[in-house]
C-alpha cells in the first residue's frame, strides 16, 4: 500500500502544511502547502526559521515552548504568525514531540489558514456589538438570566430610564416579580417559568409598575430552542407592540445575549421615530 503518498496528496489538497523541526523549533523539514501558507519562495526559504519566533505576539512564544515541554504537544492553538513577506496570518497550529527507540527526538506539526474564519469571527462581534448599542437605545430592554436559579446575571442600562430601576436592582430574583402588576402576576411567572419547558415560540403582555408609582404594558415574544445551554430574552415598551424576538435557550447555566435580528431591524425601518423615542404606554 502507498499510503504516505496518498496522504500527502490529500494534506496538499486541502492546504494543510506538515513540518518538521528541532527541539529549539527550528524548521528541518516542511511540505510545499507549508511553503505556500507562510508566503516563502520555495521550500528551502523556510530552512533555519524558528516556528515559535514566528509568533507576532511575543507572550505566545514562550506559551508555546512551555506547553510544548510540559504536555510533549500543542492541539490546534490559534496562533497569529508572520509570514515571510512580513504579512500577519492567523492559523491553527498542532505541535507534538516525536523520537526514535535510539533517543533521536524532534518536532512534527501541521499548519492551517484560518484567516477567512477569524476575519469573519471578528466581523459578527463587531456587528453584535453595533446591534448591541442600537437595542440598547431603543425601546428594549435586553436581559440575561442562569435558568438554574432564575438570577438575571445582565440587564440593559435602559431599563432604568424606562422601569426607573438600575440594573443592579435585577440580580435580586424576587425583585422583578414583586414589581408585576398584581392582576398580571401569577399569569407572567407562569408564562417565563413553565411555557419555555413545552413550546418552541410564544408571546405573552403583561404590567408591570415603575419606581414611580406607574403602570407600563410590556410585550414579549420568546423563541426557544432546547438542545442548548442558555438563556436569554428582552422585553419592549411600544405604543404599537412593535415586535421584538429573541433567542431564549435553555437549561444552561452560562447566560449569554442572542437577539434576533430581523425584526427589530424591520421595526426600526419601518418606523424609525417610534422605535427609537422608547415611548412606553401608560395604562393603570
Amino acid at each position: 500500500m502507498r499510503t504516505q503518498p496518498r496522504l500527502d496528496e490529500f494534506l496538499e489538497r486541502i492546504e494543510l502544511g506538515t513540518f518538521r523541526a528541532d527541539l529549539d523549533g527550528r524548521l528541518t523539514d516542511g511540505s510545499p502547502a507549508m511553503r505556500r501558507l507562510l508566503h516563502a519562495r520555495s521550500v528551502a526559504d523556510l530552512d533555519g526559521l524558528v516556528i515559535f519566533d514566528l509568533c507576532v505576539d511575543r507572550n505566545e512564544r514562550g506559551a508555546l515552548r512551555s506547553l510544548l515541554a510540559s504536555r510533549g504537544r500543542v492541539i490546534a492553538r490559534e496562533v497569529e504568525l508572520r509570514c515571510r513577506d512580513g504579512a500577519a496570518a492567523w492559523f491553527s497550529l498542532s505541535m507534538g514531540l516525536a523520537a526514535t527507540p535510539e533517543g533521536d527526538r524532534w518536532i512534527d506539526g501541521l499548519l492551517q489558514d484560518i484567516s477567512s474564519r477569524k476575519r469573519t469571527e471578528e466581523a459578527l462581534v463587531a456587528s453584535e456589538e453595533r446591534f448591541r448599542h442600537l437595542v440598547e437605545t431603543t425601546g428594549v430592554i435586553p436581559w440575561e438570566i442562569d435558568l438554574a436559579s432564575w438570577r438575571f446575571t445582565y440587564v440593559g442600562a435602559q431599563v432604568e430610564q424606562i422601569l426607573g430601576f438600575p440594573p443592579e436592582a435585577w440580580r435580586d430574583p424576587a425583585f422583578w416579580e414583586a414589581r408585576i402588576h398584581p392582576a398580571d402576576r401569577a399569569s407572567a411567572i407562569a408564562a417565563w417559568r413553565e411555557r419555555y419547558r413545552t413550546e418552541d415560540e410564544y408571546q405573552f403582555d403583561f404590567r408591570m409598575i415603575t419606581s414611580g408609582g406607574r403602570t407600563v404594558w410590556l410585550h414579549s415574544v420568546v423563541s426557544v430552542t432546547l438542545n442548548a445551554f442558555v438563556a436569554a430574552a428582552a422585553l419592549s415598551v411600544t405604543l404599537r407592540f412593535l415586535p421584538v424576538t429573541v433567542t431564549a435557550l435553555t437549561l444552561g447555566r452560562a447566560v449569554r445575549l442572542k437577539l434576533t435580528r430581523a425584526p427589530i431591524d424591520h421595526m426600526i425601518a419601518s418606523d424609525p421615530a417610534a422605535s427609537l423615542q422608547g415611548r412606553d404606554d401608560a395604562i393603570d
